[in-house]
């Protein structure tokens, strides 16, 4: 009988979100066999916890004998959740990055919002993320594939998501459901691989499998105000002409086109956040709870790692060993939250443990109730409250009050254990 320790992280990164997680096999090795990272961002001025824990962790890889993290999920291309990916990979190389597959009128939307020019990084990863990537790795790290999550829908005919490509496990023991016309969608999307980086599309309602015992199910909430088809066309014209010029003078004459554009039509920033890719993560169904009520310890510590590490333990009913991340999404209509209910499957759902708070704890991506609907053991706040947005919002705070509510900021941290056995 073998036992899976998993050990969930929120590090330290101001009004940001950086998150990982390890599965250990237990006895057959003490090592970490798999490792993931969800977002990895802080917002301007507040990077330096980031950057701190950034190190930190990858210091601890490298007390390890390690530098390889298997995947790293980004949930959307706002700052706050994706500048810190360049410090990431001058650390440690990447088998995976999952990201959002967008259409160029949402990507020409996000930088707009997000009031980047023609040039910047953001536009870089947005456009051209393998060749982006690929210039940004040295030292033999950097990114081995791309692996794009289409927007992902409710139940099909009652059955959550489940499907795992039927193939065979990669050398790892990971298996990515990839879409056979993944060449086809790249190029639709006006994307390109990189001889460097391989990009491959997910397939639909897939699951990413772990070794058989972990799972991950990824789930792109993108409901993005749709475009009339002939300024839907418009926009997918000047994007081309965008892309495909190296003058620097003409992309920003082309982004200001779009800008009008999109200003003309309806506020950007109504869209930004309206992009997050959920993920959730726990065990494949055959794995159980070690006993019918096991302690989960939950561990709060100081950003400097070395202070008083205050430790909670919670006596949890079989099978609570899941964890949900939110990124910037929004779960606050009951439909949405019956959307991701249904997608996930109430066999996921049941299990729920650790829940991430979405956008740091903004009453704009909540309704009241929904800490009830979800039930979770641990909910996370990954905020700064001195920032200007003054996340948490207190309504929200006090709905998951009772969920053993802990908050994340440029001091403190949070670590989960969790254990089961097949």
């Amino acid at each position: 009988m073998t036992t899976v320790n998993v050990e969930l992280d929120f590090h330290s990164a101001g009004q940001g979100l950086f998150a990982t997680g390890e599965l250990f096999l237990v006895p057959a090795n003490k090592r970490a066999v798999f490792r993931w990272v969800y977002d990895c961002g802080s917002s301007a001025g507040r990077k330096d916890a980031l950057k701190g824990s950034i190190d930190d962790y990858a210091n601890r890889l490298d007390r390890d004998g390690e530098d390889v993290i298997d995947l790293v999920v980004i949930s959307h291309f706002d700052r706050d959740h994706v500048n810190g990916l360049i410090d990431l990979l001058d650390r440690v190389r990447i088998r995976t990055l999952l990201l959002p597959l967008l259409s160029i009128s949402t990507r020409i939307a996000v930088l707009l919002a997000e009031g980047d020019d023609a040039d910047s990084n953001l536009a870089s990863l947005l456009f051209e993320p393998a060749s982006f990537l690929a210039s940004n790795s040295r030292d033999g790290r950097g990114v081995a594939q791309i692996v794009l999550i289409p927007p992902s829908s409710g139940s099909s005919e009652g059955d959550p998501a489940g499907f795992d490509g039927g193939g065979a496990p990669s050398d790892d023991g990971v298996t990515y459901p990839i879409d056979p016309r993944s060449s086809e969608i790249i190029a639709a999307n006006g994307l390109e691989s990189n001889a460097e980086i391989e990009m491959r599309v997910a397939a639909e309602r897939g699951v990413i499998r772990v070794m058989n015992c972990w799972e991950f199910v990824p789930y792109n909430d993108a409901s993005v105000p749709s475009l009339e088809p002939g300024l839907s066309s418009q926009i997918e014209l000047t994007a081309e002409k965008f892309k495909s010029t190296t003058d620097k003078q003409v992309r920003a004459s082309l982004l200001i086109e779009l800008k009008k554009i999109y200003e003309n039509t309806y506020p950007t920033g109504e869209m930004r956040n309206r992009i997050s890719l959920f993920v959730y993560g726990g065990p494949t169904s055959t794995w159980l709870k070690v006993n019918r009520f096991r302690e989960t310890i939950v561990e709060q510590r100081s950003y400097s790692y070395s202070e008083i590490r205050r430790y909670t333990e919670l006596a949890l009913a079989c099978g609570s060993d899941a964890v949900i991340y939110t990124g910037d999404g929004y779960l606050d209509t009951m439909e949405s939250i019956r959307s991701l209910r249904e997608y996930f499957g109430a066999h996921r759902m049941d299990r729920l443990c650790v829940f991430q708070v979405m956008h740091h704890g903004s009453k704009n991506n909540w309704f009241p109730g929904l800490a009830d609907e979800l039930s979770p053991a641990v909910s996370v706040f990954s905020s700064d409250p001195s920032h200007h947005h003054g996340h948490p919002h207190a309504e929200v705070l006090r709905d998951f009050w009772e969920f053993n509510s802990l908050q994340v900021d440029r001091k403190r941290c949070v670590k989960v254990f969790l254990y089961f056995e097949h």
